[in-house]
């Protein structure tokens, strides 16, 4: 490469900000490894002053690059939360993606072990049968025949490993947290993307507008920083269609019927006691406050899927599917299909 980390690195000493081109080439270098000390002061400085757009942007092209595709028959959705929150809730989103799915939504949920939760969705996927390291073809085959799939990150997203020592040397967040959730390799058309931070939601649909998301939610909490949609707290919507970003919208789902909770009845534990609760959830038993926080996120997935007209439609697809099991016999099928690949 002509340019080198230390002139992108003055660019931004000096105020300046680097365009989608120069930061594609800043991360090509970062995963070079050639200039640890560079790269760490690059991200340091770019986590300090903020990122923009363009520079998230061309940071996620080059990531993009670096993934190996999965290509399936199916328009594909994908509900995920940036983590963070410290609240240790269940998987909520994990839970509600094999609900979606059992509405008949196609779902390809992009997801890693816990990094700041006790158990994160691979943990509980691991746990409760299913097999993670599976080739693109594997994957994509249970969406297109079951209608949920995992991509378990470590295996897709192979660039990430090799700042792995790097951002555990720097110890604060950096971009990379806010690309996790956009790098699902499918590039699915729709996405539910709960953010912790409310300051990274309106950057994070920027960047999904310049993306091929066909219609996408970005939602973060209203008085509590929460990365998933419950009654606990309203969030604050912002709705990607195509390339046009909508001005933010409140959502209180109390005002759809739904009882406020806390957040306490949202905590889970281990990774055995977000199983056990898991198992529960997924065959119709449970908690109100949980299977409620589950009917929330799967209806509002499968309204932007399209498989429902408005959100009370969906909501009652949701709670009657919950009810009736169906994403625990979804799971099973699942299990079926892979013990055959």
């Amino acid at each position: 490469m002509d340019i080198q980390l230390p002139v992108l690195l003055k660019t931004i000493v000096a105020g300046d900000t680097l365009t989608e081109k120069d930061a594609k080439t800043a991360c090509q270098l970062i995963l070079s490894g050639d200039n640890p000390a560079a790269a760490g002061a690059l991200l340091t400085l770019l986590r300090q002053r903020g990122e923009t757009v363009e520079e998230l942007s061309g940071f996620l092209t080059c990531l993009m690059d670096y993934t190996t595709p999965i290509v399936t028959q199916s328009v594909t959705l994908d509900l995920v939360g940036t983590g963070g929150d410290g609240h240790q809730t269940i998987n909520i989103s994990t839970l509600s993606a094999l609900l979606a799915a059992s509405m008949g939504v196609r779902v390809l949920k992009h997801g890693n072990r816990s990094v700041s939760s006790a158990c994160g969705s691979a943990d509980v996927l691991e746990a409760l049968g299913l097999t993670l390291e599976r080739t693109s073809a594997q994957v994509a085959h249970c969406v297109d025949r079951v209608g949920f799939g995992f991509c378990y990150a470590p295996v897709f997203n192979v660039a990430l490993a090799t700042v792995r020592a790097l951002r555990k040397a720097l110890g604060i967040p950096t971009l990379f947290n806010v690309m996790g959730p956009l790098l699902n390799p499918a590039r699915p058309a729709f996405r539910l993307v709960g953010v912790a931070n409310p300051d990274s939601a309106i950057l994070m649909a920027d960047v999904l507008a310049r993306q091929s998301t066909r219609k996408s939610w970005v939602f973060s909490g209203e008085t509590l920083a929460l990365d998933e949609l419950s009654t606990v707290t309203s969030v604050r919507v912002i709705e990607v269609v195509d390339q046009h970003i909508h001005e933010p919208v409140v959502y209180d789902f109390t005002d759809y019927g739904f009882r406020k909770t806390t957040i306490d009845e949202l905590r889970g534990g281990s990774v055995a006691e977000n199983v056990a609760l898991a198992k529960a959830l997924l065959q119709g038993r449970g908690s109100e406050a949980m299977q409620t926080a589950l009917i929330i996120n799967a209806g509002v997935a499968a309204y932007l899927y399209g498989k429902a007209d408005t959100l009370p439609q969906a909501f009652s697809q949701a709670k009657l599917a919950l009810l009736e099991g169906a994403p625990w016999i979804l799971l099973e099928t699942l299990i079926s299909l892979q013990e055959k690949q």
